[in-house]
């Protein structure tokens, strides 16, 4: 596997230099994140050092990190799942970059280890290259990945990242995938989300890049998906990048999310492009820090004191009553959830239903995913549930 360093020769214009004094134009320069590195090295050494230490890491997990292989489709469609899946509660799916044309995805594992000792399963996706189908047609396979693992994991929280173009197809994919609501957060490092600034370059060309595909698969926002979002880029890389992470941000915060600038977009001092991604093999980066505090904030819902959760398999909700009525202090009419039916499967059984009534004061969260998987004998299908909200994954608050 190789990663385009220079300019190609067919390109006229690569007599331009850029002043970094690399035969390129600026506009190419801004959008070639070797060129933009941490440390003194040239670009074609800053990207040999990335592959290799990448290896290192992956050759690392390899011996102390429990390994499944699995394919969604034919070619490079093909899964590899870190850790224990079936006893990890969470779980994260990483598209790696490399401008939709090169890459691997053994090439981005390194937040696996630290991710898998805090129980976080890690799906690292790979998919063909936009030299050999149209773009459009990759991100048709992210989509077709975020389903699959969807369909893998009905009990799993799940979220979403990616790496440079990357990033671009993990909001595309989630964008497009019928699972959308699955996905709770999504984590961008050093994302490309506009495409027209490539149209006119050898990274656009590679790809045959055209103006409509530009017009229709850039992203100016995350309208369609409701997640939590937190973009990394390192402080030392191409403005440029830093810019459409920062605008991506800022689209999303202005649409009234409950989460501030400083809370979802984060420059990390001394790292560029790509020591921002080999820095996730160090628990004690900044980055990984980041990540895991995102990943893990309000990992599991909150429950009743009532509940033993080493016993509680799997939450039926067997009927959830809106009915309206009176608040005598306040003379308006507010919703309330009379009572829910919660089953719990003990041991071999769903025999015992229990009704959590309204009391007072202290209030739980009951967690709904929809929809189930109908598939499996242990799921039920939702059914005449009438809430203020979208299919999207959705908190109830009942009160105790």
């Amino acid at each position: 596997m190789k990663f385009r360093r220079f300019l190609p020769e067919h390109n006229c214009r690569a007599i331009m230099s850029c002043h970094h004094g690399i035969r390129c134009t600026p506009q190419e320069c801004l959008y070639s994140p070797s060129h933009w590195s941490a440390t003194s090295k040239p670009p074609d050494s800053v990207i040999e050092t990335f592959i290799t230490n990448l290896q290192s890491c992956y050759r690392d997990n390899l011996q102390t990190v429990p390994l499944q292989t699995v394919s969604y489709g034919d070619g490079k469609q093909i899964i590899d799942i870190w850790g224990n899946e079936f006893e990890s509660a969470t779980a994260l799916v990483l598209f790696h970059g490399g401008y939709w044309q090169e890459g691997d995805r053994k090439l981005f594992t390194s937040p696996v280890k630290v991710l898998v000792d805090k129980g976080i399963a890690v799906a690292c996706v790979g998919y063909d290259f936009a030299t050999i189908i149209c773009l459009n047609d990759v991100i048709e396979q992210g989509a077709k990945a975020l389903h699959f693992l969807a369909k893998r994991w009905p009990w799993k929280r799940l979220s979403v990242g990616g790496h440079s173009a990357g990033a671009h197809l993990a909001i595309s994919a989630l964008k497009r995938t019928m699972d959308a609501h699955r996905y709770e957060k999504i984590v961008l490092f050093s994302g490309i989300y506009d495409l027209h600034p490539l149209l006119d370059t050898y990274i656009g060309k590679a790809i045959n890049l055209s103006l409509a595909e530009a017009e229709t698969l850039s992203i100016t926002s995350l309208d369609e998906i409701s997640v939590e979002l937190l973009a990394i880029v390192g402080a030392d890389e191409s403005p440029k990048f830093k810019e459409q992470s920062q605008h991506i941000v800022e689209n999303y915060v202005s649409k009234g999310y409950p989460m501030t600038m400083s809370d979802c977009y984060k420059i990390i001092p001394g790292e560029d492009h790509f020591t921002l991604i080999t820095s996730l093999s160090d628990k004690n980066s900044t980055t990984t820090r980041e990540l895991l505090r995102f990943i893990l904030r309000k990992q599991f819902p909150k429950i009743s004191s009532s509940f033993d959760l080493s016993d509680l398999i799997s939450l039926h909700i067997s009927q959830i009553s809106l009915p309206t009525m009176k608040d005598n202090r306040t003379d308006k009419t507010q919703s309330s959830v009379e009572n829910v039916l919660v089953e719990q499967k003990e041991e071999d059984s769903f025999a015992k239903k229990r009704p959590i009534k309204r009391l007072a004061k202290r209030s739980i969260e009951i967690r709904l995913k929809a929809p189930v998987d109908r598939e499996r004998e242990d799921y039920k299908t939702l059914k005449g549930i009438k809430l203020p909200m979208s299919d999207a994954m959705s908190d109830v608050e009942l009160e105790k």
